[in-house]
């Protein structure tokens, strides 16, 4: 029985080291990306952070995905606001809004004349 506690003694004390170590890595990335989220207003670089999180296992691949959805649509957002707030006159008048036109397809013509292959 001596020899079995050893074994476990062992094992658990590897298995204690290892958790630290990772315990500090996860503790990297999740500062990493929360960071990256709040102050990136740059699409590939939050991105590339949620992705290797994912990839780490410090998030789930589900929640990346929800993540990058979520910042994809505050981003545009954010810069359709500020067109608005930099295409106002000085006179306070409302900007104004292309409307945007239909163009009709070009219809193609058949030739009435058969084409002549020899």
């Amino acid at each position: 029985m001596a020899v079995k506690k050893i074994k476990t003694k062992i094992a658990s004390a590897k298995a204690h080291k290892y958790s630290l170590k990772r315990r500090q890595i996860n503790k990297k990335w999740r500062i990493k990306l929360e960071k990256t989220l709040r102050k990136s207003g740059n699409i590939p670089e939050i991105y590339k952070v949620i992705d290797q999180s994912a990839k780490l296992g410090i998030i789930h691949k589900n929640k990346a995905a929800r993540l990058k959805a979520k910042m994809t649509k505050r981003l545009k957002s954010k810069s359709q606001t500020q067109k608005i707030v930099k295409s106002t006159s000085p006179k306070g008048k409302k900007p104004t809004k292309k409307k945007a036109t239909k163009v009709a397809p070009k219809s193609v013509k058949k030739s009435k004349i058969p084409s002549s292959k020899s």
